[in-house]
């Protein structure tokens, strides 16, 4: 994997790439998927067990 991700950016770096637009872009968080969930609770092992009780 590391192999791969070097061979890009020896890529992106000898095709006159600005390497500080990669990493700024990096950084920046994805934009979610139309449709993905967004509001979700995650369960404890209490509130599992809990709900087999009922």
């Amino acid at each position: 994997m590391g192999c791969d991700k070097m061979s890009h950016l020896r890529a992106y770096y000898f095709n006159k790439s600005d390497m500080l637009e990669l990493v700024r872009y990096q950084t920046k968080t994805p934009a979610k998927a139309a449709g993905a969930e967004s509001d979700y609770e995650v369960l404890s092992m209490a509130k599992i067990k809990a709900s087999e009780k009922k």
